[in-house]
């Protein structure tokens, strides 16, 4: 991971927020917190949802 988003990994605020231009890694840290998320909650749902 780039060092922003190590950053942003280890916050420890329940809402997260990286804001980037182009090629920043904002949809590679969001796929990876969406399967970590999904693997520490196993047993509830996990959705990624992006507008």
């Amino acid at each position: 991971m780039l060092p922003h988003q190590v950053a942003l990994w280890e916050l420890p605020n329940f809402v997260k927020l990286l804001v980037g231009g182009y090629g920043c890694g904002k949809t590679h840290i969001g796929a990876l917190r969406s399967i970590y998320d999904s693997f520490v909650n196993a047993p509830a749902p996990h959705l990624y949802v992006s507008p």
